[in-house]
């Protein structure tokens, strides 16, 4: 009985695990290294940073924006398809330079457990919400969140480097890169900012992971300084991101918590 009992348990941890591990929303691109004149098929993975469990549709989209040569635009997406799991949509690159794309979704609302919600606050390093949980004993409390995500991928195209890419994309929630991914040596320390509304965000927990070809990817977690500055040692080669949640309790209304949550994505070679 009791062996029946741990191999639950033990499945149960997985299932959380997977379940956890899938709130995640990237822009992931097969390369992010580019040709002039091209058109970019953007691929959205709405799960985790090597799966995608839902397609996005068009109508939830609240902004896309892409950084380049010719500044700041908010181009019309081509060929916008959402189907099943996936979604895609093209962009034509026009000049060379380094470039940020990203997508911004409306909100939407989430209602969890008691104890799923504790889970998901520990796997994304939302410890204070957690930490106030446990005082005011709402551990087993339901909790209903409104969550609004914002990603981006920072890609080069051609040979040209952008000297300046710490511009935003004037998203709810954004992660700027202060260094360019694609200037310099390949074993630097990337800094990017973290921001809301863009106010910078102090004391926050980030995760910064990389992938190389199709092993797992390998996560490691920092902390936002005074100006929500992260400062991310490049180890190695392969696709990387970046990614955070600001959480905040609220009261007065439909839902207990409001979240937005940010991620960016490039490539080193």
């Amino acid at each position: 009985m009791k062996a029946r009992v741990a191999l639950l348990a033990a499945i149960l941890l997985v299932v959380s695990a997977a379940a956890l591990s899938a709130h995640d929303m990237f822009i992931k691109l097969d390369s992010y290294f580019l040709n002039p004149g091209d058109t970019l098929r953007v691929p959205i993975l709405n799960g985790t940073f090597t799966t995608t469990e839902n397609a996005i549709e068009r109508e939830r989209v609240l902004d896309l924006a892409v950084w380049g040569p010719n500044g700041l635009t908010h181009p019309a997406p081509l060929d916008w398809r959402a189907s099943h799991d996936t979604t895609y949509f093209g962009l034509v690159l026009a000049k060379e330079g380094t470039y940020a794309a990203g997508v911004a979704t409306k909100p939407r609302v989430l209602e969890m457990k008691g104890d799923a919600f504790n889970a998901y606050l520990k796997e994304e390093g939302l410890t204070d919400i957690l930490e106030r949980r446990t005082r005011l004993g709402q551990l087993k409390r339901p909790a209903k969140e409104r969550y609004a995500k914002n990603v981006k991928a920072v890609f080069q195209v051609g040979e040209t480097r952008t000297p300046t890419v710490s511009l935003p994309l004037g998203f709810p929630a954004e992660i700027i890169p202060i260094d360019n991914p694609y200037v310099g040596r390949r074993d630097a320390t990337l800094r990017v900012q973290c921001v809301v509304g863009l106010h910078p965000l102090a004391g926050i927990t980030v995760f910064a992971g990389s992938q190389h070809g199709h092993e797992s990817p390998v996560q490691k977690s920092f902390t936002s300084d005074a100006q929500g500055i992260v400062r991310i040692p490049i180890t190695r080669h392969g696709h990387w991101y970046v990614k955070f949640v600001r959480m905040t309790p609220v009261s007065g209304q439909s839902v207990d918590y409001v979240s937005e949550w940010a991620t960016m994505t490039f490539e080193v070679r």
